[in-house]
């Protein structure tokens, strides 16, 4: 009760103060005051009156009312300033003209960026970095992220999968196109485009119908020779689906890992020390015209995690430790000071995702719900540690620091994040920071140091995700 008769007497008082502004006189906006026209009264005969001003009256906006006078003889007219004729209006040949020297410039947006689907720093110069993204090409910034430059503008898809930079020879770059998150609005590429100069030139480099890629990898000793994994169509059946490998520098592509028509790969992890062995992660997803939220199917008896130890000639499918159920989307990462340790975030088809936020954190053994894996062998033993999933189709990406395997991050709407090897999770890994995290790294010189790109842009933190600084410098949004 006493809310509502608070409530009442500043509805009173609003109202009354209403009525009156209503009441008063608009207030006249001041003017600057102009000189008074002077006016020469001359009276006729031998001795003419002394010529003398006669005073303007203040006038009323857009209304002039001078004071009239009246005179005995003739008057001197008033002098007026000459309107100046306005410019024609380019036509023909002139208004293309005119259009082809016309420059366009920014205009936002102010205060975020679009989705950032992918991260890559260069591995000997950790100041330069290169953010790709969703619908809007590719940028670099050369100066730790303060400011930042388009360098994908006129190749044939704006929207970015995955880039990658050699890390045997960093003026070597890769770019997969085509979105991953299969949302119900995604745009896709291309195929792939090589750089061998940083990004100042690109040439294009086939799977021209492989639509969606959701990983490039870089062999270390050779940066011609390039794995790649796509998806193929969201909306339909392709064969350019699976894992395809190149050792030429793209003139040529073998498909080392075929799947169907229904079922392409998500992610590839190489190991860090044994080049010729890979992981990769199978996935078989379609959207339709009615799947507002989730993809019609996202789930696949091929999908799953296949493993091959000479460099892909051969491959076995991993099962020891893993869900028995259908495999979803999933991804991996591995610990550079611990080259044998995996971590693996896999969803099944009874992971369960009937909230948006997916599947919560809570240690569970039953593997056949999904969530958080790790291996201690390279994938050949997994181990359930957590059930944490979120979003399974949009996110499925999981971080762990280059020099502690205690250390990991689940990405989702929030950043997830761990210090007891994936037991327990906080939702709180990156505060104050736009939602939706796609894209995590963690620099191996200073783990102090992250990146992540989200929905929302890039952001950096050098407190280990305790602060975080806004890169407000990318001005592109997401269509």
């Amino acid at each position: 009760m006493t809310r509502i008769r608070f409530l009442g007497v500043w509805l009173v008082v609003f109202l009354a103060g209403g009525a009156w502004l209503w009441g008063q006189e608009p207030q006249r906006r001041p003017t600057t005051p102009t000189a008074p026209s002077r006016t020469t009264v001359q009276t006729p005969g031998p001795n003419p009156t002394v010529p003398t001003p006669t005073r303007t009256q203040p006038t009323r906006p857009r209304t002039t009312t001078p004071r009239p006078t009246t005179t005995t003889g003739p008057t001197t007219p008033t002098a007026t300033t000459p309107e100046v004729p306005l410019a024609p209006v380019p036509v023909g040949a002139e208004l293309e003209a005119f259009l082809i020297n016309m420059t366009a410039r920014n205009i936002g947006p102010a205060s975020m960026s679009g989705r950032i689907t992918s991260l890559a720093i260069d591995p000997r110069r950790s100041s330069t970095l290169y953010a790709g993204s969703a619908s809007g090409g590719l940028w670099r910034s050369m100066n730790h992220g303060l400011t930042w430059s388009p360098i994908f503008e006129r190749e044939g898809s704006s929207s970015v999968g995955d880039v990658a930079v050699a890390p045997s020879d960093s003026s070597v770059l890769w770019v997969g196109t085509g979105e991953p998150n299969a949302r119900n609005s995604v745009t896709w590429g291309d195929g792939v485009y090589q750089s061998t100069d940083g990004g100042r030139t690109w040439k294009h480099r086939g799977l021209e119908d492989s639509h969606h890629i959701g990983r490039v990898v870089i062999d270390p000793r050779d940066p011609q020779t390039v794995y790649v994994a796509a998806l193929g169509h969201f909306w339909g059946p392709n064969a350019m689906r699976g894992i395809f490998k190149t050792s030429d520098g793209g003139e040529t592509w073998k498909h080392i890992l075929e799947l169907g028509p229904d079922c392409g790969c998500v992610d590839l992890l190489i190991h860090p020390e044994q080049p010729d062995t890979l992981i990769a992660a199978a996935y078989g997803v379609r959207r339709d015209g009615f799947s507002g939220g989730n993809p019609a199917m996202q789930f696949h008896e091929r999908a799953g995690f296949y493993k091959t130890t000479d460099g892909g000639q051969n491959w076995t499918r991993l099962t020891s430790g893993l869900p028995t159920a259908k495999f979803g989307r999933s991804g991996l990462t591995v610990c550079l000071s611990k080259p044998n340790i995996v971590y693996a975030i896999i969803q099944t088809e009874r992971t369960n995702i009937r909230a948006l936020a997916g599947q919560g954190s809570r240690e569970n053994a039953d593997a056949e719900t999904g969530g958080v894996f790790r291996s201690d062998d390279f994938g050949t033993t997994w181990k359930k540690i957590n059930d944490l999933n979120p979003r399974p189709f949009y996110f499925s990406k999981i971080r762990v620091d280059p020099s502690n395997d205690q250390r990991v991050w689940v990405l989702g709407i929030s950043l997830f994040a761990s210090a007891d090897g994936g037991k327990t999770f906080r939702a709180d890994g990156a505060p104050r920071v736009h939602a939706d995290f796609h894209a995590l790294w963690i620099d191996p010189a200073n783990p102090e140091r992250l990146l992540v790109g989200c929905d929302g842009g890039v952001y950096q933190s050098h407190d280990r995700g305790r602060t975080w600084g806004f890169c407000g410098t990318l001005p592109f949004p997401n269509f």
